[in-house]
Protein backbone atom coordinates (compact mmCIF):
# COMPACT_ATOMS: atom_id res chain seq x y z
CA UNK A 1 0.00 0.00 0.00
CA UNK A 2 1.36 3.21 -1.01
CA UNK A 3 2.22 5.81 2.09
CA UNK A 4 0.26 8.68 2.65
CA UNK A 5 3.28 11.03 1.64
CA UNK A 6 3.70 8.69 -1.98
CA UNK A 7 -0.22 9.60 -2.55
CA UNK A 8 0.28 13.35 -1.76
CA UNK A 9 3.12 13.45 -3.65
CA UNK A 10 1.43 11.40 -7.20
CA UNK A 11 -1.38 13.98 -6.64
CA UNK A 12 1.01 17.09 -6.47
CA UNK A 13 2.78 15.64 -9.51
CA UNK A 14 -0.02 15.11 -11.56
CA UNK A 15 -1.39 18.38 -11.38
CA UNK A 16 1.71 18.87 -13.90
CA UNK A 17 2.96 16.29 -15.69
CA UNK A 18 -1.32 15.86 -17.03
CA UNK A 19 -1.43 18.78 -18.47
CA UNK A 20 1.99 18.41 -19.69
CA UNK A 21 1.02 15.28 -21.80
CA UNK A 22 -2.22 16.79 -23.31
CA UNK A 23 -0.18 19.84 -24.70
CA UNK A 24 2.27 17.27 -25.99
CA UNK A 25 -0.43 15.55 -27.67
CA UNK A 26 -1.89 18.90 -28.77
CA UNK A 27 1.24 19.64 -30.41
CA UNK A 28 1.61 16.92 -32.29
CA UNK A 29 -1.63 17.36 -33.41
CA UNK A 30 -1.37 20.58 -34.55
CA UNK A 31 1.61 19.65 -37.06
CA UNK A 32 -0.62 17.34 -38.84
CA UNK A 33 -2.91 20.04 -39.13
CA UNK A 34 -0.06 21.81 -40.95
CA UNK A 35 0.33 19.27 -43.06
CA UNK A 36 -2.68 18.97 -43.86
CA UNK A 37 -3.97 22.61 -44.59
CA UNK A 38 -0.09 23.42 -46.45
CA UNK A 39 -1.55 21.10 -49.09
CA UNK A 40 -4.66 23.53 -49.39
CA UNK A 41 -2.56 26.76 -49.33
CA UNK A 42 -0.58 25.39 -51.91
CA UNK A 43 -3.87 25.57 -54.39
CA UNK A 44 -4.31 29.06 -53.76
CA UNK A 45 -4.28 30.91 -57.15
CA UNK A 46 -1.08 33.67 -57.13
CA UNK A 47 0.05 35.75 -60.48
CA UNK A 48 3.66 35.58 -61.92
CA UNK A 49 5.18 37.39 -59.02
CA UNK A 50 4.03 35.11 -56.19
CA UNK A 51 0.75 37.15 -55.00
CA UNK A 52 -2.50 35.75 -54.28
CA UNK A 53 -5.39 36.66 -56.13
CA UNK A 54 -8.16 38.05 -54.96
CA UNK A 55 -10.96 35.68 -56.63
CA UNK A 56 -13.60 33.68 -55.88
CA UNK A 57 -11.73 30.13 -56.13
CA UNK A 58 -9.28 31.71 -53.64
CA UNK A 59 -12.40 32.98 -51.02
CA UNK A 60 -13.93 29.61 -51.30
CA UNK A 61 -10.85 27.57 -50.46
CA UNK A 62 -10.52 29.68 -47.10
CA UNK A 63 -13.42 28.24 -45.96
CA UNK A 64 -12.27 24.67 -47.03
CA UNK A 65 -8.73 25.40 -45.27
CA UNK A 66 -11.07 26.19 -41.43
CA UNK A 67 -13.06 23.11 -42.25
CA UNK A 68 -9.82 20.72 -43.12
CA UNK A 69 -8.51 22.14 -39.41
CA UNK A 70 -11.12 21.29 -37.63
CA UNK A 71 -11.79 18.27 -39.12
CA UNK A 72 -8.08 17.16 -38.50
CA UNK A 73 -8.42 18.37 -34.90
CA UNK A 74 -11.58 16.48 -34.26
CA UNK A 75 -11.49 13.40 -36.29
CA UNK A 76 -7.62 12.50 -34.69
CA UNK A 77 -5.59 12.47 -31.87
CA UNK A 78 -6.32 16.23 -30.70
CA UNK A 79 -9.96 14.73 -29.32
CA UNK A 80 -8.39 11.36 -27.58
CA UNK A 81 -6.08 13.50 -26.10
CA UNK A 82 -8.59 16.06 -24.53
CA UNK A 83 -10.90 13.07 -23.93
CA UNK A 84 -7.99 11.31 -22.04
CA UNK A 85 -7.30 14.01 -20.42
CA UNK A 86 -10.58 14.69 -18.48
CA UNK A 87 -10.73 11.53 -17.48
CA UNK A 88 -7.65 11.84 -15.56
CA UNK A 89 -9.61 13.74 -12.81
CA UNK A 90 -11.09 10.44 -12.09
CA UNK A 91 -7.50 9.38 -11.35
CA UNK A 92 -7.28 12.19 -9.21
CA UNK A 93 -10.26 11.26 -7.72
CA UNK A 94 -9.09 7.69 -7.09
CA UNK A 95 -6.16 9.13 -5.23
CA UNK A 96 -8.11 11.32 -3.33
CA UNK A 97 -10.43 8.32 -2.29
CA UNK A 98 -7.17 6.24 -1.41
CA UNK A 99 -5.37 9.11 0.09
CA UNK A 100 -8.64 9.13 2.62
CA UNK A 101 -9.04 5.23 3.33
CA UNK A 102 -5.08 5.51 4.14
CA UNK A 103 -5.35 8.35 6.40
CA UNK A 104 -8.64 8.17 8.61
CA UNK A 105 -9.75 4.75 7.35
CA UNK A 106 -12.91 5.10 6.11
CA UNK A 107 -13.86 7.02 2.72
CA UNK A 108 -17.91 6.81 1.36
CA UNK A 109 -17.86 8.17 -2.27
CA UNK A 110 -21.08 10.41 -1.78
CA UNK A 111 -23.13 11.21 -4.83
CA UNK A 112 -22.17 14.63 -4.58
CA UNK A 113 -18.53 13.96 -4.53
CA UNK A 114 -19.34 12.30 -8.08
CA UNK A 115 -20.91 15.70 -9.27
CA UNK A 116 -18.44 17.75 -8.22
CA UNK A 117 -16.12 15.24 -10.05
CA UNK A 118 -18.13 15.37 -13.14
CA UNK A 119 -18.37 19.36 -13.11
CA UNK A 120 -15.00 19.66 -13.45
CA UNK A 121 -14.55 17.72 -15.86
CA UNK A 122 -17.42 19.69 -17.97
CA UNK A 123 -14.84 22.76 -16.99
CA UNK A 124 -11.96 21.43 -18.21
CA UNK A 125 -13.67 20.45 -21.43
CA UNK A 126 -14.85 23.81 -21.73
CA UNK A 127 -11.64 25.41 -22.53
CA UNK A 128 -10.84 22.64 -25.45
CA UNK A 129 -13.76 21.78 -27.36
CA UNK A 130 -14.99 22.68 -30.74
CA UNK A 131 -16.27 26.32 -29.51
CA UNK A 132 -12.99 27.31 -28.00
CA UNK A 133 -10.95 25.73 -30.66
CA UNK A 134 -12.89 27.93 -33.27
CA UNK A 135 -12.49 30.62 -31.51
CA UNK A 136 -8.76 30.29 -30.72
CA UNK A 137 -7.39 29.06 -34.09
CA UNK A 138 -10.13 28.57 -36.63
CA UNK A 139 -11.26 32.35 -37.21
CA UNK A 140 -8.11 33.77 -36.54
CA UNK A 141 -6.50 31.40 -39.19
CA UNK A 142 -9.25 32.04 -41.89
CA UNK A 143 -9.28 35.87 -40.86
CA UNK A 144 -5.51 35.49 -41.91
CA UNK A 145 -5.96 34.15 -44.83
CA UNK A 146 -8.82 36.52 -45.92
CA UNK A 147 -6.38 39.74 -45.06
CA UNK A 148 -3.68 37.91 -47.44
CA UNK A 149 -6.17 37.35 -49.95
CA UNK A 150 -7.28 40.75 -49.91
CA UNK A 151 -3.75 42.48 -49.53
CA UNK A 152 -2.35 40.24 -52.41
CA UNK A 153 0.42 38.83 -49.77
CA UNK A 154 2.95 36.60 -51.37
CA UNK A 155 2.38 33.05 -50.79
CA UNK A 156 5.72 32.14 -49.19
CA UNK A 157 4.07 35.23 -46.68
CA UNK A 158 0.99 33.47 -46.54
CA UNK A 159 2.30 30.02 -45.22
CA UNK A 160 4.92 31.83 -42.76
CA UNK A 161 1.69 33.75 -41.11
CA UNK A 162 -0.48 30.10 -40.95
CA UNK A 163 2.32 28.45 -39.44
CA UNK A 164 2.89 30.79 -36.78
CA UNK A 165 -1.22 31.05 -36.27
CA UNK A 166 -1.18 26.84 -36.37
CA UNK A 167 2.15 25.54 -34.80
CA UNK A 168 3.84 28.56 -32.89
CA UNK A 169 7.61 29.41 -33.06
CA UNK A 170 10.33 29.75 -30.89
CA UNK A 171 9.20 32.89 -29.96
CA UNK A 172 5.46 32.80 -29.94
CA UNK A 173 3.21 29.72 -29.01
CA UNK A 174 0.50 28.61 -31.36
CA UNK A 175 -3.19 30.43 -31.36
CA UNK A 176 -4.67 27.16 -29.62
CA UNK A 177 -2.18 26.82 -27.08
CA UNK A 178 -0.88 30.44 -26.67
CA UNK A 179 -2.21 31.34 -22.74
CA UNK A 180 -4.44 28.33 -22.49
CA UNK A 181 -1.42 26.25 -21.04
CA UNK A 182 -1.92 28.45 -17.80
CA UNK A 183 -5.69 28.36 -17.87
CA UNK A 184 -6.00 24.49 -18.75
CA UNK A 185 -3.22 23.80 -15.91
CA UNK A 186 -5.01 25.98 -13.24
CA UNK A 187 -7.70 25.29 -14.32
CA UNK A 188 -6.92 21.38 -13.76
CA UNK A 189 -5.39 21.95 -10.58
CA UNK A 190 -8.16 23.66 -8.92
CA UNK A 191 -10.69 21.46 -9.97
CA UNK A 192 -8.14 18.83 -8.44
CA UNK A 193 -8.29 20.61 -5.01
CA UNK A 194 -12.12 21.52 -5.06
CA UNK A 195 -12.76 17.66 -5.40
CA UNK A 196 -10.62 17.13 -3.12
CA UNK A 197 -12.24 19.91 -0.30
CA UNK A 198 -15.61 19.16 -1.27
CA UNK A 199 -14.69 15.47 0.36
CA UNK A 200 -13.09 16.99 3.36
CA UNK A 201 -15.55 18.85 3.84
CA UNK A 202 -17.81 16.33 5.02
CA UNK A 203 -15.16 15.55 7.88
CA UNK A 204 -13.50 17.66 10.83
CA UNK A 205 -9.92 18.21 9.83
CA UNK A 206 -7.71 20.78 11.53
CA UNK A 207 -4.31 20.00 10.36
CA UNK A 208 -3.11 19.94 6.75
CA UNK A 209 0.26 19.68 4.97
CA UNK A 210 1.26 22.02 2.03
CA UNK A 211 2.80 19.81 -0.68
CA UNK A 212 4.33 19.75 -4.15
CA UNK A 213 7.17 19.92 -5.93
CA UNK A 214 9.41 23.44 -6.23
CA UNK A 215 11.18 25.00 -9.47
CA UNK A 216 13.81 27.41 -10.36
CA UNK A 217 11.28 30.06 -10.29
CA UNK A 218 8.59 28.88 -7.72
CA UNK A 219 7.73 32.31 -5.86
CA UNK A 220 8.07 32.65 -2.19
CA UNK A 221 4.84 31.71 -0.86
CA UNK A 222 5.03 28.62 -1.96
CA UNK A 223 8.70 27.89 -1.18
CA UNK A 224 8.09 29.27 2.84
CA UNK A 225 5.10 26.63 3.32
CA UNK A 226 6.60 23.01 0.98
CA UNK A 227 5.94 19.90 3.13
CA UNK A 228 5.07 22.27 6.05
CA UNK A 229 1.84 21.37 8.21
CA UNK A 230 -0.71 24.05 8.71
CA UNK A 231 -3.78 24.57 10.94
CA UNK A 232 -6.96 25.16 8.68
CA UNK A 233 -7.82 28.74 10.51
CA UNK A 234 -3.50 29.90 9.43
CA UNK A 235 -4.50 28.97 5.88
CA UNK A 236 -7.53 30.31 6.15
CA UNK A 237 -5.57 33.69 7.37
CA UNK A 238 -3.59 33.36 4.40
CA UNK A 239 -6.74 33.84 2.19
CA UNK A 240 -7.69 37.14 4.33
CA UNK A 241 -3.75 38.23 3.23
CA UNK A 242 -2.63 37.64 7.41
CA UNK A 243 0.04 36.28 8.40
CA UNK A 244 2.21 36.01 5.11
CA UNK A 245 5.49 37.01 6.66
CA UNK A 246 8.60 38.32 4.10
CA UNK A 247 6.11 37.14 1.95
CA UNK A 248 3.42 39.94 1.17
CA UNK A 249 3.27 42.17 -1.56
CA UNK A 250 0.71 44.19 -2.84
CA UNK A 251 -1.27 41.74 -4.51
CA UNK A 252 -0.87 39.73 -1.07
CA UNK A 253 1.84 37.52 -2.35
CA UNK A 254 3.64 37.22 -5.68
CA UNK A 255 1.50 34.92 -8.40
CA UNK A 256 -1.98 35.45 -5.70
CA UNK A 257 -4.25 34.18 -7.64
CA UNK A 258 -7.51 36.89 -7.91
CA UNK A 259 -10.89 36.04 -5.88
CA UNK A 260 -8.49 34.31 -3.24
CA UNK A 261 -10.62 34.26 -0.21
CA UNK A 262 -9.97 32.83 3.34
CA UNK A 263 -12.59 29.96 1.46
CA UNK A 264 -10.97 29.16 -2.19
CA UNK A 265 -7.42 29.29 -0.75
CA UNK A 266 -8.04 25.69 -0.67
CA UNK A 267 -8.90 25.85 -4.08
CA UNK A 268 -6.39 28.08 -5.82
CA UNK A 269 -3.39 27.67 -3.36
CA UNK A 270 -0.45 29.29 -4.32
CA UNK A 271 -2.05 31.61 -7.14
CA UNK A 272 -1.40 30.99 -10.61
CA UNK A 273 0.36 28.03 -12.25
CA UNK A 274 0.90 26.53 -8.58
CA UNK A 275 1.18 22.62 -8.44
CA UNK A 276 0.97 22.51 -5.03
CA UNK A 277 -1.91 20.76 -2.74
CA UNK A 278 -3.48 21.09 0.83
CA UNK A 279 -3.61 18.05 1.89
CA UNK A 280 -5.51 17.04 5.30
CA UNK A 281 -3.71 14.95 7.75
CA UNK A 282 -4.43 13.52 11.00
CA UNK A 283 -3.25 15.15 14.45
CA UNK A 284 -1.24 11.78 14.95
CA UNK A 285 1.41 12.96 12.28
CA UNK A 286 1.55 16.35 12.40
CA UNK A 287 5.06 17.85 13.85
CA UNK A 288 4.93 19.32 17.60
CA UNK A 289 6.51 22.62 16.32
CA UNK A 290 3.14 22.77 14.00
CA UNK A 291 0.75 22.08 16.77
CA UNK A 292 2.67 24.56 19.06
CA UNK A 293 2.41 26.97 16.91
CA UNK A 294 -0.95 26.79 16.26
CA UNK A 295 -1.27 27.14 19.94
CA UNK A 296 0.47 30.25 19.95
CA UNK A 297 -1.59 32.04 16.91
CA UNK A 298 -4.88 30.87 19.28
CA UNK A 299 -6.28 27.68 17.41
CA UNK A 300 -5.94 25.34 19.41
CA UNK A 301 -6.51 25.47 23.50
CA UNK A 302 -3.40 25.52 25.41
CA UNK A 303 -2.27 22.54 26.61
CA UNK A 304 -2.90 20.64 29.67
CA UNK A 305 -0.03 20.32 32.01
Amino acid sequence: MASLNDLIEQRSANIDKLPNELFGAIEKAQRDVMRQVSILINQLETNASGQVILNTKNIALIEKIGARANDVLFGGSYIEAVRDFAGSLEQQGALAAEYMTTAFGTFDDKRIFQQVLRQSQLDVLALLDEQAVNQALIEPLKSALRDSVTSGARLTDVIQSVQQIVVGNEQVESNLLGNRKTLVRDTFAASDRRYQKTIESQYSFDFYRYSGSLVSDSRCFCQERQSKYYHKREIESWGALQNLGKCRTSNGWQGRRKGTTPATIFTYAGGYNCDHVFAAVPIEAVPPSAIQRARGLGYLPPAVE
